[in-house]
């Protein structure tokens, strides 16, 4: 299990919280703890079957029936406060959940970046055309867990068996389906999703340190079946468009991982080309068409890579 005594939460970033909690007057606290008892209740049991919109939408519900009675605030304002309270009380949450000394450890500085994002009022709006909110929310829950490299996993995360049926439909994935069974099949898998707002680390070693958390976290949960990406940039297309993100797919595909191929959704479409120039022109010119692909890393896979690493 993790070390009881490894701080979750440094005493400034509790003092920044309870500082912003100041700001509330006695009947707005009421309402906000009574909109947290209410997500309690319910959205933590729909999260540990896996169901991410069922939450979300749960969530949206509470907040936005009690939204009347915050009509002179800007939906940020309650939304954030709503995330302080949260997290303050996250650290008996997340002792609870045996992670390893190696993931406890990366809270401090991600708690610390929470609350100067608030203080600052620059939590990004926390409005429906972003998912910052939803991620935040989920990380103060101790349902999302920081494993480095600008990179999260969930807790509560499945690759339902219907998607991978579904992807039989496209060229190149009989093998991935019987991959997908021969890993274990059905059951968890910790979903990697990407925290677009903290990319220092997000580099090969930054992913390399992350992968061996996340495998020392494997060997301890016996019953997960290992890790899930989906994303455009484990599209093998980039190995020749992208050179520099081919560390991404070959890391884990030259270590036992196996890739799903799904479509091309407008969302990983835009992500794409968002931020590069020759991938926006070979996107315009018809000479690259972004593929979101999905890469399945086994949990054995994953540990013996990993501990590969340790022994170098």
């Amino acid at each position: 299990m993790g070390t009881n005594n490894i701080c979750i939460m440094s005493h400034n970033t509790l003092l920044s919280l309870q500082s912003l909690l100041s700001k509330l007057n006695s009947e707005q606290r009421v309402i906000l703890n009574n909109i947290c008892d209410e997500i309690l209740s319910d959205p933590i049991k729909i999260a540990k079957r896996g169901n991410y919109k069922s939450f979300h939408r749960k969530v949206e519900s509470v907040i936005l029936n009690k939204s009347s009675y915050f009509q002179h605030n800007p939906t940020s304002f309650y939304r954030s406060m709503l995330i302080s309270i949260f997290a303050i009380d996250s650290p008996s949450r997340i002792h609870n959940l045996g992670l390893t000394d190696s993931i406890l450890k990366l809270y401090p500085s991600a708690f610390d970046r929470l609350a100067k994002q608030i203080e600052n009022n620059s939590s990004y709006s926390y409005n429906p055309t972003n998912d910052f909110f939803n991620k935040d929310i989920r990380f103060v829950l101790g349902l999302s867990i920081p494993c480095g490299s600008s990179q999260v996993f969930d807790l509560t995360s499945f690759f339902p068996l219907h998607t991978v049926i579904r992807s039989l439909l496209r060229p190149g994935n009989v093998i991935a389906f019987l991959n997908y069974f021969r890993a274990g099949g059905m059951g968890q898998w910790l979903t990697l999703h990407t925290e677009s707002r903290y990319l220092s680390d997000f580099n090969k070693k930054g992913w390399d340190a992350s992968y061996i958390r996340i495998a020392e976290y494997l060997e301890r949960k016996t019953s997960i079946r290992g890790t899930a990406g989906t994303s455009w940039f484990y599209d093998p297309q980039l190995v020749n468009i992208s050179p520099h993100l081919t560390y991404l797919q070959k890391r884990p595909i030259e270590n036992g991982a196996f890739s799903i191929r799904h479509g091309s959704p407008d969302q990983d479409i835009k992500l794409a080309t968002l931020k590069s120039k020759a991938r926006q022109r070979l996107c315009l010119e018809g000479k690259y068409m972004p593929v979101c692909y999905t890469i399945l890393w086994p949990r054995d896979k994953l540990i013996s890579w990993a501990k590969s690493q340790a022994i170098r």
